[in-house]
Parts: C-alpha cells; structure tokens; sequence
C-alpha cells in the first residue's frame, strides 16, 4: 500500500496578530461556586499567573477557571501588553463555553 500522508505538519504556525486574536474556549478547572454566579455574556477579565497560566476572574477577582486553549499566543499577546476578556456563551453544569478577545482601547493619537 502507498498512502499519502496522515502525517503531522511540522511547517511553523503563521504568527498571531494579537488584535485579531477571537477563539472559543472551555473554562478549564471550573470553580463551581464562581460558575454557579455566571450567566451568558458575563465579561470575565483574564489574568496571566505566575505558573505562566491565564485565569478567567470574575467579580472581585473570583477565579471562574482557566484558559488552555491557544495559550501560547494569548501569553505572547499579552507579555506584549494586549488585554484579552472572555465572554460567557454558554453554561452547561461545570461546563463554560467563552469567547476570548481583545479588550480594543484607543490609542493616543490616533483617529476612528
């Protein structure tokens, strides 16, 4: 048999431009006593700590869980000064579905 492929590509990612970085993610390691305060399209800001994780806070810095998910470029994207915010999709039990994105603030300077 000859078969092509099935194989990993080990070609390098394209790079992320952090503005446009938008994904969807699963909270990983739900709180259930955050979670439970939760409802669809709560803003969650997301912290880095220093484990090199990122966290999804919710009011008065309550950890709702973490995020996993293109976590390489939310790291880089935010050492190099974006700030990101999870918006609740949807709630399932434990599971919560986001939607991670940048926070857009003018710069100085510059126009719309």
């Amino acid at each position: 048999m000859s078969g092509g492929g099935g194989g990993y590509d080990h070609s390098p990612a394209p790079p992320v431009l952090c503005e446009n970085l938008v994904f969807t993610a699963v909270l990983h390691s739900p709180v259930p006593a955050v979670v439970k305060q939760l409802k669809p399209q709560d803003k969650l800001g997301l912290q880095k700590t220093t484990a090199g994780a990122v966290v999804a806070e919710h009011v008065h810095h309550s950890v709702a869980g973490a995020i996993m998910h293109r976590l390489p470029n939310l790291l880089s994207c935010m050492d190099d000064g974006y700030d990101y915010v999870a918006v609740v999709q949807s709630i399932n039990g434990l599971v919560v579905t986001v939607e991670v994105r940048p926070v857009l603030v003018a710069r100085k300077g510059k126009t719309k």
